[in-house]
């Protein structure tokens, strides 16, 4: 099946006009399983329920003939499923597919990036702080992840949770992601279904995280790899005062996550509540389709702002998220 991208984007501009629901942009949570205990993340204490390899080609399959434009795989840490090629090359050509994953099992995986488009690495300082957040050489195996994904001519998007601890090493992150001919984001920690305990005591000094914000936005006018739309960076200058409330939010209107299980639910604040429709029993887009929208505190996870962005009707948003997806659906076509 050839990409139809022309199409899906028409369906979802005919659904946007009609206020109806098309799942543009849908993440697979393959797993909560993880090879690292991240400080800030509270994925692996979720339930541990799979569905096998052909459920998932059922969904991915149904999410492609629905018009998906971009699918996501992530976990937990995807890279544990065995069968994760089988996945990724079911969606591979159709959408734009993204991995979020540590990086640590990538060398020894590198033939499963022939079906993936861009690869999105967590990286949350120098060797010191990232490894003192997730692990001992967890900063050794994203680097050397990072690296096959270069060395496999994928796109490569390093991505830095701000917390308190490490947001002076924005700078570092941002400097490596030049020197590797990567791209990066940056996003503060939030306290959500999926996060630790510690989240919640971890969100980074006001101040700090303010000039942090200042020196991303210098960066990005020099031309510097900040993925992070200006329209976000401005965002993230209002923060802690949610930056995307419940009108906003597009998530659940254009986009959503299947968890390891096969529920499909609007997004991490609302990941395995009990509401979530099955699609293992209605058919994965049904479920998509009748998803509650409950109540949105909003939130400044990269991702979800910008695909609001995207959709908002702002002329600068809208600039901004289309050339980031320009960039995205360029590497996806080389």
């Amino acid at each position: 099946m050839k990409r139809r991208t022309p199409i899906s984007l028409a369906r979802l501009m005919t659904a946007r006009v009609l206020g109806r629901r098309f799942p543009a942009s849908i993440g697979m949570i393959v797993t909560h399983r993880c090879n690292l205990r991240c400080a800030y993340c509270g994925f692996p204490d979720l339930p541990s329920d799979e569905m096998d390899a052909d459920q998932w080609l059922e969904a991915i399959h149904a999410f492609l003939q629905a018009g998906t434009l971009r699918m996501g795989f992530s976990g937990g840490e995807p890279l544990l499923r065995q069968d994760l090629d089988r996945l990724l090359k079911a969606a591979h050509g159709n959408a734009l597919v993204t991995l979020n994953t540590n990086g640590l099992l990538l060398p020894e995986r590198k033939d499963l990036l022939k079906w993936v488009d861009a690869a999105v690495i967590s990286l949350d300082g120098n060797q010191e702080v990232h490894d003192g957040l997730r692990g001992q050489g967890a900063y050794a195996g994203a680097v050397q992840g990072g690296e096959a994904v270069l060395k496999a001519g994928k796109k490569l998007i390093f991505a830095m949770v701000v917390t308190k601890d490490n947001t002076n090493q924005i700078p570092h992150v941002l400097r490596l992601s030049e020197d590797m001919g990567a791209q990066c984001f940056f996003q503060p920690v939030t306290p959500c279904a999926v996060s630790s305990g510690k989240a919640a005591s971890m969100l980074p000094d006001l101040d700090e995280f303010k000039r942090g914000v200042r020196f991303l936005q210098a960066a990005k006018r020099r031309g510097k790899p900040v993925c992070c739309s200006r329209s976000y960076l401005e965002s993230l200058m209002r923060y802690p005062n949610a930056t995307i409330e419940k009108a906003q939010c597009k998530l659940g209107l254009y986009g959503g996550f299947v968890t390891p299980s096969g529920q499909v639910c609007r997004c991490h604040v609302n990941l395995g509540v009990d509401a979530a429709p099955s699609g293992r029993d209605l058919g994965f887009v049904e479920a998509f389709r009748r998803m509650p929208m409950t109540d949105c505190q909003g939130c400044f996870i990269y991702p979800y702002v910008e695909l609001s962005n995207l959709l908002s009707g702002k002329l600068l948003p809208i600039y901004d998220a289309l050339r980031q997806a320009t960039i995205g659906w360029r590497s996806a076509g080389e």
